[in-house]
């Protein structure tokens, strides 16, 4: 029923509904004739709305003969959790692959975004018939049956006494313990199906999260978008006075109307699930309340090491102007509503996207001080593990260039002092906080600063542009600057955030 031309065909109708359905694969179809329906089993790694399993089931009943238009949809929720991948992996070998006596430890699974790498140490006898009967290519298929992430798997000879991974697998002090802080709201109304529900954990918190998930705010704005299929999607910004977040709620019928009474500063909480979409945090709103949030809330400091007394390692440096401004930009007026604010803008360079196994490489940073860029910070940082090819070719960084730079732990402390008491700014500024602070936890501080998204700023502010990534923004007002190095990024974000504020005339929400 299903040629590969129509199965690909299908996937790839399937896979455009909207970015939750991007990595969905069939595992399997099963057909019934009384009555004539058909069952397709589906695989997906992050949750689908209910309207989305409805749209997948429309998109398959219309490829069908006209006999078998009933199709139903089952979903299975798979995340390519390194363990799990690695004990699937082991059961198949095991039990297909027995001239190859595999044991448990000679199998490594490292997960970089949706790629995940497998290495399989083998005596050189094993490689032989491995490689003779195209066994790589059989378990990839296997897994990618099992799985929604893509796989690549290598070979190493088991004879080596060492085994160094460029995805190197977390340890448990990786992983961030503390635990979750919450906030209690008042005055709660269910506005679209809410439980009524008065606590939340705080965004901060729940970024580092996966699954369900209670959090709650201040309304920043409301965007409303249409997916490729015609469904209305809104992206609400929210606050919660400590961290922002975007949740996304796909709405139809009397629910559009709904989402757009809601107005900027009104106190909501959401029920929701905090997933990952291309190394990003990814929260879908499933229900609405409506509260007041606590005009006088107090965030809860997290227990960790006091600001430094003086820097020790790297001292913060007078700015050189790393990038220019056209000739008709005017750079001495300071808006009034800059004075007596600190910002500091910074940017990251990694060896990845990802927070848990991936390291930095380099830190960028400016302080703005009432309206001026007054002195930076920058330095390159050993990662202390290889920096995959294609993010040399990204950012330029080698592993020469920071075999003698010091560590982040030998940092962090210097880095945690030159932001104490400023708002941090970052473009796309989720990623790099996160990652900012999920490598400060693992060496005891916590970054409890404010941020502000120059991403977020521009959308509202700079209309009509093609984008809003960073060299685009700066395009739009003349800012020219070498492109993926830190201290570059941020001098041209600082930059082009101060020119936002003169158009706007006011600080963000």
């Amino acid at each position: 029923m299903l040629n590969n031309y129509k199965y690909t065909e299908i996937l790839k109708s399937i896979r455009a509904i909207d970015e939750s359905t991007a990595k969905i694969k069939i595992q399997h179809v099963e057909l019934f004739t009384n009555p004539p329906h058909l069952v397709f089993t589906i695989i997906t790694n992050i949750p689908l709305a209910d309207s989305v399993i409805l749209d997948i089931q429309k998109t398959l009943a219309s490829y069908m003969p006209s006999n078998f238009k009933d199709v139903k949809v089952i979903t299975k929720k798979v995340k390519a959790d390194e363990e799990l991948v690695k004990s699937v992996l082991f059961n198949k070998l095991s039990v297909s692959y027995l001239y190859l006596t595999i044991k448990q430890e000679d199998i490594f699974v490292s997960q970089r975004q949706d790629t995940v790498k497998i290495t399989v140490r083998l005596q050189p006898s094993q490689q032989t018939l491995y490689t003779s009967n195209r066994v790589s290519n059989q378990l990839i298929e296997y897994l990618s049956n099992e799985f929604c992430e893509d796989f690549v798997i290598e070979i190493k000879d088991k004879a080596e006494t060492e085994y160094v991974d460029d995805l190197e697998e977390a340890d448990a002090s990786d992983f961030f313990t503390a635990p979750m802080r919450t906030i209690t709201v008042k005055d709660v109304n269910s506005y679209i199906s809410y439980d009524k529900t008065d606590t939340a954990v705080y965004i901060a918190d729940a970024l580092a999260t996966r699954g369900e998930v209670y959090v709650c705010g201040i309304i920043t704005g409301i965007r409303e978008m249409q997916t490729k299929t015609g469904k209305t999607m809104f992206l609400i910004d929210f606050t919660d006075k400590i961290a922002r977040l975007t949740g996304k709620f796909f709405a139809k019928d009397k629910k559009v109307q709904a989402i757009k009474l809601l107005k900027e500063n009104e106190g909501v909480i959401f029920k929701g699930e905090m997933g990952e979409f291309n190394g990003y945090p990814d929260f879908s709103i499933k229900n609405i309340g409506l509260c007041t949030f606590p005009e006088d809330f107090v965030p809860e400091r997290r227990a960790g090491k006091p600001v430094p007394g003086k820097y020790k390692k790297i001292f913060p440096c007078e700015v050189e102007d790393v990038t220019q401004l056209d000739m008709f930009t005017e750079v001495d007026y300071v808006p009034g509503c800059l004075i007596g604010h600190t910002f500091v803008v910074f940017d990251i360079e990694t060896t990845g996207l990802d927070n848990v196994n991936d390291r930095i490489t380099e830190i960028g940073a400016v302080k703005i001080v009432d309206g001026k860029i007054v002195y930076g910070f920058s330095t390159l940082i050993n990662p202390l593990k290889p920096i995959p090819k294609d993010i040399q070719a990204l950012t330029g960084i080698n592993d020469e260039m920071v075999a003698d730079k010091p560590t982040f732990s030998e940092v962090v402390g210097d880095f945690y002092k030159y932001i104490d008491g400023a708002t941090l700014i970052a473009h796309n500024a989720n990623f790099d906080v996160s990652f900012i602070k999920k490598s400060a936890e693992r060496e005891g501080y916590y970054v409890e600063n404010n941020y502000l998204d120059t991403m977020e700023i521009a959308r509202k502010n700079v209309l009509g542009l093609k984008n809003y990534k960073l060299n685009t923004i700066c395009e739009h007002f003349g800012i020219q600057f070498l492109h993926h190095r830190a201290m570059s990024d941020a001098h041209a974000t600082a930059k082009m955030f101060l020119e936002i504020i003169k158009l706007k005339k006011c600080l963000p929400n």
